[in-house]
C-alpha cells in the first residue's frame, strides 16, 4: 500500500513545516544513558520551511534529559519516521514511506520496523491504557490497536481533515486537523466525535494534553499555544519565534517543542524562561512526546 504522488507531497509538506509527528522526546530513566531520563526523537531530514528532505536520514535519535550525549542514530532503518509514542517498555514510531509502525525496546534493541503493517499513511501516535492510537494523515482517519499489535482498526474514527498529531487523556482522544485548522475530539471509544472541538487553530501540528491544558504547535505562525481542556481561554502564542515547530510535550515542570532547524526548545509550562536551543543537532525533528517513569 503506497501513497499517491499528491499524498506523498502533502505528507512531506506537513512534516517539513513541522508535522506533529516526527520527532519524539521520551523521558525515561530506564532507557539508554540514564542520568534522570532520556530524550528520543525521529530524524526525517526535513529542511526549514520547505517541502524537501534528505531521504538518507531515517533514524531515531537519543540524548540525556539534560541534552548531553546526543546520538542521532540511536535506532536506524526507519522509513520517513514521523510520530513516536511509548508505553514505558517499548518505543513506537510511524514509518510514513512504508505505511507501517515500528517498535523497539527503550534501550534501542529488538527493533521491528513492521510491528504494524499495511496501514494508511500513519502519522501521529499516542498511547493510553492498553491501546495504541494513530492518525492517518492522507486518509482522514484515526486508527487504533492493542499494544501487542492485535485488534487493528485502521479507521477507528473517520471524518478528520488531514489529521496530524494525536493525544489521549483519561477521557478523550484529540487530533489536529491540519486541513481545516481545527482540533477534533471524541470519547475514548470513538463515540461522539467533534471534528471542530477547537476552531481557528492555525496550521496545528504538535499536540499534547495534561491534567489542565491542551497544548499545540502552529507550523506557519512558529508558535506553541495552549487552552483549557474544554477548549476555553486559548493562548495561541505562549511560545513564539520557533521555526515551523512540529512537536510539543510536557513534563510536570517543563514544556518542550521541536523546530525544523534541528533544535528542541524548553520552557516553563506557561512559556516563560524559554530556551529555544535546549537541544541541538537533530535532523528534521517532528513530533514530541514525554514519558516519566
Amino acid at each position: 500500500m503506497g501513497f499517491s504522488l499528491h499524498e506523498h507531497r502533502r505528507m512531506r509538506r506537513i512534516v517539513a513545516a513541522g508535522l506533529a509527528v516526527g520527532l519524539a522526546a521520551v523521558l525515561a530513566s530506564c532507557s539508554a544513558g540514564g542520568g534522570g531520563g532520556q530524550i528520543f526523537w525521529t530524524n526525517s531530514g526535513t529542511e526549514v520551511g520547505v517541502p524537501n528532505r534528505d531521504e538518507g536520514i531515517n533514524s531515531i535519535g537519543a540524548a540525556n534529559l539534560d541534552g548531553s550525549e546526543s546520538n542521532p542514530e540511536f535506532i536506524t532503518g526507519a522509513s520517513f519516521p514521523i510520530g513516536v509514542a511509548t508505553d514505558g517498555e517499548y518505543l513506537y514510531w510511524s514509518n510514513g514511506d512504508q505505511n507501517t509502525i515500528g517498535r523497539a525496546t527503550l534501550d534501542g534493541s529488538e527493533v521491528d520496523q513492521r510491528f504494524l503493517a499495511e496501514l494508511s499513511s500513519p502519522a501521529g501516535l499516542a498511547i493510553h491504557g492498553d491501546y495504541l492510537y494513530w492518525s492517518n494523515a492522507s486518509h482522514n482517519t484515526i486508527g487504533r490497536s492493542s499494544l501487542d499489535g492485535s485488534d487493528v482498526n485502521d479507521a477507528f474514527l473517520s471524518g478528520a481533515d488531514f489529521p496530524n498529531a494525536i493525544a489521549v487523556d483519561d477521557d478523550f482522544v484529540y487530533w489536529a486537523n491540519n486541513g481545516d485548522n481545527t482540533i477534533g475530539r471524541s470519547n475514548l471509544d470513538g463515540s461522539d466525535p467533534d471534528q471542530a472541538f477547537m476552531t481557528g487553530v492555525v496550521t496545528p501540528a504538535g499536540l499534547t494534553v495534561t491534567d489542565e491544558h491542551l497544548y499545540w504547535t502552529s507550523r506557519s505562525d512558529g508558535t506553541v499555544g495552549r487552552a483549557n481542556l474544554d477548549g476555553s481561554e486559548p493562548e495561541p502564542d505562549i511560545i513564539s519565534g520557533a521555526n515551523t515547530p512540529a512537536g510539543v510535550a510536557v513534563t510536570d515542570s517543563y514544556l518542550y517543542w521541536t523546530s525544523s532547524d534541528g533544535t528542541v526548545g524548553r520552557a516553563n509550562l506557561d512559556g516563560s524562561d524559554a530556551d529555544p536551543d535546549f537541544l541541538t543537532g537533530a535532523q528534521g525533528p517532528g513530533a514530541l512526546i514525554v514519558w516519566q517513569g
